[in-house]
């Protein structure tokens, strides 16, 4: 072989070497880069977990916090409630979350923001499902029948300490308006849909069975039914019975609200309940409680439905609805912070609908001339996109005096207004204060007085 020849081999002998080693290294830093990649992926996913992880673990808390507060300190105002027990329960809790993370490497703030007002409806004495006040019969059929909450978002619905041996024997399917069944009966405000809850024994376990109705056509039907030993607990809000889930009272999920609920047969079962809803209702000049007692008595004079106080059963109390706190969260690969909102039993989207937070009415009547109220109010809404107030004087359900309605904006507003009717002194007027925001949504608050120039509460006798 020339020299020529092999010199040539040679060359081609070190060039494919070159190559094989350049393909190596190139593999080795492709496969380096891949892994990096894949392992820093790993990491962000790993760290955008726990964020979230920690987030709801927060989110539970601070609602179990909150409602911890309504039930101990149930008496107390709302003031009290949300500046000085809260605050103090969540400084006790707060160490506990934080050190947590600290053990794996997280930081974590929790800081509270704000509170939204609400009422929390209870009857902690186990006994028959009735009112503060017998003769309430605003359905017109099962005495006792009763509205328990007006125009209200609701959460963390519970009916306790049910057992089979105190309800109506029956097997599923059967009609829960039959006599004797004791129901919950919820409607939608705008009334497109309500839906009955009864409750029934067979075998020995207590069922729950929910029917589905729809007023403008006159149709209804059984959704479905579920049974466990007793005693036991319904979680309306929670759709489960005796602490196992059931898919038939998922339906609060669905519901439009804000809803009513009524009790039906209430003599009919024994047990416990409690619920919170996002209208102000502890004291006996509230919204909720003008509501529900001038539906359940014809006017918010009579009644009451409900006591002031836990000293007595069913009582209508302060409340916080709902806890929102700034949340940040920390580690190696993930910085995370948002405003979580708590509101344990929550079925559905938070409330969206305004609130009449206040209604005072003075009566400035001549009992033999001008009849005159004094009409202060106050508003809310959740969105903070208030649109406008209306007040109006009413009588025999036709307005005798209506100014024009009154532009507001923002999270609340206040107002007053004078309303009149000439020689109207000594008959009987109902105040009506509608709130409507930007969205449409509107709520509204009433009372009834005669015009007596009486400086007390005004109720006709």
């Amino acid at each position: 072989m020339s020299q020529t020849k092999r010199d040539r081999g040679q060359l081609v002998l070190v060039g494919a070497l070159t190559l094989a080693v350049s393909l190596v290294v190139l593999a080795v830093v492709l496969n380096s880069a891949i892994y990096t990649e894949n392992l820093a992926s790993r990491s962000s996913e790993a760290g955008t977990s726990a964020a979230v992880d920690a987030r709801e673990s927060v989110r539970d808390g601070v609602g179990g916090v909150t409602d911890h507060v309504n039930r101990n300190h149930a008496g107390a105002d709302y003031t009290e409630l949300a500046d000085t027990h809260l605050p103090a329960a969540l400084a006790e809790w707060r160490p506990l979350v934080v050190r947590q993370q600290v053990v794996s490497g997280r930081t974590l703030r929790v800081a509270r923001v704000d509170n939204t007002e609400g009422t929390r409806i209870a009857d902690e004495s186990a006994g028959e499902f009735r009112p503060q006040t017998s003769g309430a019969n605003p359905l017109g059929y099962g005495d006792p029948n009763w509205l328990v909450a007006d125009s209200v978002e609701v959460r963390n619905f519970l009916l306790g300490q049910i057992s089979a041996s105190d309800l109506t024997s029956a097997s599923a399917p059967f009609d829960p308006e039959d006599a004797g069944t004791f129901f919950v009966e919820v409607r939608e405000r705008g009334g497109s849909e309500e839906w009955q809850v009864a409750l029934y024994e067979d075998g020995g376990s207590v069922g729950v069975l929910v029917w589905d109705e729809d007023p403008a056509e006159a149709d209804e039907e059984a959704i479905g039914s579920c049974q466990t030993p007793g005693p036991a607990t319904v979680d309306l809000t929670g759709a489960s019975l005796g602490g196992e889930s059931c898919e038939a009272l998922s339906f609060f999920e669905e519901a439009q609200s804000p809803l009513d609920i009524y009790y039906v047969n209430g003599d009919d079962a024994v047990g416990t309940y409690e619920l919170v809803v996002d209208r102000a209702g502890h004291a006996t000049s509230d919204a909720l409680k003008n509501r529900v007692d001038a539906e359940n008595y014809g006017r918010h004079c009579d009644g009451p439905t409900y006591a002031d106080s836990p000293s007595n059963d069913p009582y209508a109390a302060a409340a916080v609805y709902s806890t929102t706190v700034d949340f940040r969260f920390a580690s190696e690969s993930v910085t995370y912070e948002t405003e979580v909102r708590a509101a344990n039993g929550e079925p559905g989207p938070a409330p969206k609908h305004p609130r009449v937070t206040g209604l005072s009415v003075t009566d400035n009547s001549d009992p033999d001339g001008d009849a005159s109220f004094a009409v202060n109010w106050e508003v809310a809404d959740p969105n903070a996109d208030l649109d406008s107030v209306t007040v109006e004087l009413r009588q025999g359900g036709s307005p005798v005096d209506a100014p024009p309605s009154v532009s507001v904006g923002g999270a609340s507003d206040s107002g007053s207004v004078t309303l009149s009717d000439s020689n109207g002194g000594g008959g009987t007027y109902t105040v009506v204060v509608t709130v409507t925001d930007d969205a449409g949504h509107s709520r509204t608050d009433a009372e009834t007085h005669a015009a007596d120039g009486d400086g007390g509460t005004g109720c006709p006798p």
